[in-house]
């Protein structure tokens, strides 16, 4: 206890360090109970090939009222924090492609972390085709679009292989071949060059797409060439 200058007691200080700790102690276990109370939504959205869609307006609402909306990050991905229980359904909208009235999020329960990805449809003018994920290119046509190559060292190894090679949307190789009866010596290096060779990214209609080509190296003892044909 603690008394004034004339007397009378005080609130000690123990006592306003205690009656502090309940009101934070109060107010923690209030953030708590709504934290539990609500839930979470989140997703990526994509495009019909699998590309993430960045930029996209997302749009959460229950039963036709708006209740809140979000865009998509560079990863597509979008979130939804503390909603509380009930029916929803997702919206996006992003210029290029058509409206999407999204997925639905029924019986949405307390402590829920729902995921919902999307998949919008791109716009195409009347007679258009979808555009694939992936093509084949000759290497006579795509070989032009090399703009980093590393060759192995010859190692006085003579012969040839061919590498069949699935180039990215960045433009990165990974190879592989298809007869197993070709030269494992030949192979392994050859593999482990190209797979450090770059391309210019290839793109159908503005969007980048992944290219299947076969080419053939020729080990002659001294070194490396890729054969044209």
């Amino acid at each position: 206890m603690i008394l004034n200058n004339s007397g009378n007691k005080i609130a000690s200080s123990g006592v306003r360090v205690t009656n502090m700790t309940r009101i934070f102690c109060s107010f923690l276990f209030f953030s708590s109970t709504v934290l539990a109370q609500t839930a979470v939504i989140d997703g990526i959205v994509r495009d019909e090939f699998g590309y993430v869609v960045p930029d996209a307006a997302v749009t959460l609402f229950s039963h036709q009222v708006l209740i809140a909306e979000t865009r998509t990050d560079e990863s597509g991905t979008y979130q939804f924090a503390e909603v509380t229980p009930g029916d929803y359904r997702v919206g996006v909208v992003k210029l290029g492609f058509l409206i999407s009235n999204g997925v639905a999020a029924e019986a949405l329960e307390a402590s829920e972390r729902r995921g919902l990805d999307v998949t919008l449809q791109r716009e195409r003018r009347e007679g258009s085709r979808p555009v694939p994920r992936r093509i084949f290119v000759d290497w006579e046509t795509h070989g032009n679009r090399l703009r980093r190559v590393v060759m192995p060292a010859a190692a006085g190894l003579t012969g040839s292989v061919a590498l069949h090679l699935i180039v990215n949307e960045e433009g990165e190789p990974s190879a592989f071949v298809d007869d197993g009866s070709q030269d494992p010596r030949l192979v392994k290096p050859a593999i482990a060059a190209a797979e450090q060779w770059r391309f210019t990214t290839t793109a159908l209609n503005g969007v980048p797409v992944q290219v299947e080509t076969i080419v053939r190296l020729r080990f002659d003892s001294a070194n490396v060439v890729i054969e044209e044909k």
